[in-house]
């Protein structure tokens, strides 16, 4: 085999191993009721892009290998996914039609490269069928046992991993320090402080570009200063008023009634 067949044969398994994976995804995001939770979209685009170029390469490989015929056909797959990749990027697509998008451009790969047709897969049925054909495991070839693992661990727990707890907690603590510390350094523009903060830093997450983790810090930090200005507007509430009530005490002196002496019978102990 010469070094262009063994990248073109590369090229190729890489190109099918792409799509069989973005459809994957797309399966995934169907599972869960059409939320994206996890991002599986966001891994078909980075499937797409790296079947994108491999075809791309191919182009070239099968021009030395093949024919002009077949270095076309890559030229053209490669085309085909980039629309479809830059699709997904600007538009909503359903899980359904992101299936059917990805089997369209398999078959279109499938149809030069029957070696690659694997059409009769049992996974390939209809499309109401798929819910079904996820749980069988030992139907599809397409995905790792860690990740296998990993997805039936999460299903069994609420869906938030200990990273979100650690965000939350490390939140709360930076939305305190950062308290703390305007009380310290300009205790004379606290409310002010705190008020710009609780309005700043939520709007500085979602509109700056920023690591999802420190976005999410930001914001817990805000909420946290918004709930120090419930202790501000206290001070300009009128202080609960108790209404007091006159309670009359009357005393009354107990009758005495006279008691005569205590005959020995009449008495619990009898002295001897």
């Amino acid at each position: 085999m010469t070094k262009e067949q063994y990248f073109l044969e590369f090229n190729k398994g890489n190109i099918a191993t792409d799509l069989i994976q973005a459809e994957v995804h797309f399966r995934r995001v169907k599972k869960t009721g059409g939320s994206d939770v996890r991002g599986h979209q966001n891994c078909v685009v980075k499937h797409l892009l790296h079947a994108s170029g491999e075809s791309q390469e191919a182009t070239s490989h099968a021009l030395v290998v093949a024919n002009p015929g077949v270095s076309h056909n890559f030229r053209s797959l490669a085309s085909n996914i980039e629309a479809f990749r830059k699709r997904l990027q600007t538009e909503n697509v359903s899980p359904d039609e992101g299936i059917l998008a990805v089997r369209k451009l398999r078959g279109e790969f499938e149809s030069f490269n029957p070696d690659f047709d694997v059409s009769k897969c049992r996974s390939c049925g209809a499309m109401t069928d798929f819910d079904d054909l996820i749980k069988d495991a030992n139907n599809l070839n397409m995905q790792s046992d860690n990740y296998s693992i990993v997805d039936k661990r999460m299903a069994s727990k609420n869906d938030i991993s200990g990273k979100d707890m650690a965000v939350l907690y490390g939140g709360q603590w930076v939305g305190l320090g950062v308290n703390q510390a305007i009380d310290m350094v300009v205790p004379q523009y606290g409310l002010a402080a705190k008020l710009i903060g609780a309005i700043a830093l939520p709007l500085l997450s979602y509109y700056v570009r920023m690591n999802k983790t420190v976005a999410q810090v930001l914001v817990l930090t805000g909420g946290y200063l918004s709930t120090k200005l419930v202790d501000y507007a206290g001070q300009y509430l009128p202080p609960a008023r108790v209404q007091a009530r006159n309670v009359a005490v009357v005393r009354r002196q107990a009758p005495v009634s006279s008691v005569g002496p205590i005959s020995s019978s009449q008495s619990k102990y009898v002295l001897v």
